[in-house]
């Protein structure tokens, strides 16, 4: 037999709304990692041979070191601060899944196959 589950008749137990957020920590520190490790790769002194696109002004200002380092953090604390400030407020699942999703669907299609159609001779 079945224990009383202490509901009423036709009651639904509330859903857990918290989000676990214990390896939230490991996963940056990872990211970070490989993006730092990656970044040393990238950030070699110019004669080396995995840097012969570094030689404009522009490419100059992406890899100085604030714009390696500093923009990508404060884009991890952005991230951070939006989902909790988000989740206070209502979703907006159904206009994202009705609306902005088959634009997006089409627009993907279209730039892959334009992708597909530039890179096909060089295959």
């Amino acid at each position: 037999m079945c224990k009383a589950s202490g509901l009423a008749s036709g009651a639904k137990p509330a859903a857990a709304s918290t989000i676990d957020q214990s390896a939230g920590l490991g996963r940056v520190a990872v990211i970070v990692g490989s993006f730092t490790a990656a970044m040393c790769y990238a950030l070699q002194p110019l004669d080396s041979p995995g840097t012969i696109y570094h030689d404009s002004a522009v490419m100059g200002a992406l890899l100085s070191w604030p714009m390696v380092y500093i923009a990508p953090l404060a884009y991890v604390c952005a991230v951070m601060a939006g989902c909790r400030l988000m989740s206070q407020r209502a979703s907006i699942k159904p206009f994202l899944k009705q609306y902005v999703q088959p634009v997006y669907n089409v627009f993907q299609i279209v730039m892959c196959s334009y992708m597909v159609w530039g890179l096909a001779p060089k295959v």
